[in-house]
């Protein structure tokens, strides 16, 4: 909706879980000044998939804080909103 609002009526989107990333190969061209994300709560995930980061576990909150910390540049800053119970 916040697309369509703005103006961009054919967006290039790509459905993908970005947890299948392997977070130990993200390389500095891949990080980002500015990041601002929503992640998802609730689902676990499975094994194949915490093999990607370098702190196993199945919580979803958990793997995406790894995945955008790795994303984010050294001088870099973020929000990200959070479960009460993290």
């Amino acid at each position: 909706m916040n697309m369509v609002l703005h103006g961009i009526e054919t967006p290039n989107l790509i459905h993908s879980n970005t947890l299948n990333e392997i977070v130990m190969d993200i390389q500095e061209k891949d990080r980002h000044d500015i990041i601002l994300a929503n992640p998802p709560f609730g689902n676990g995930q499975c094994k194949e998939v915490q093999q990607n980061s370098p702190i196993r576990m199945g919580e979803t909150a958990y793997l995406s804080l790894q995945h955008l910390s790795a994303h984010c540049a050294r001088a870099g800053a973020g929000a990200v909103v959070i479960k009460n119970t993290f």
